[in-house]
């Protein structure tokens, strides 16, 4: 016998299922492109700020050296 927790728990999935129904393999093979532009810019954006506070620290510890 199922509770009521099961039928609010079947009902929430089954609605998330319906706000998904659009993502369809052939949506996914027509908006390729884009999927790979948006992967590959969030790519470049991770491995840049890593490089911006490397040469940030670089600096600061160089001009701590110097003030020495």
């Amino acid at each position: 016998m199922h509770t009521i927790n099961d039928w609010i728990y079947f009902n929430c999935v089954l609605r998330l299922l319906m706000m998904l129904d659009w993502l369809t393999l052939h949506w996914l093979m027509d908006n390729l492109g884009w999927i790979v532009f948006g992967l590959l810019l969030s790519l470049a954006v991770l491995f840049f700020f890593p490089l911006l506070l490397g040469f940030q620290l670089k600096n600061e510890t160089k001009n701590n050296k110097s003030m020495k």
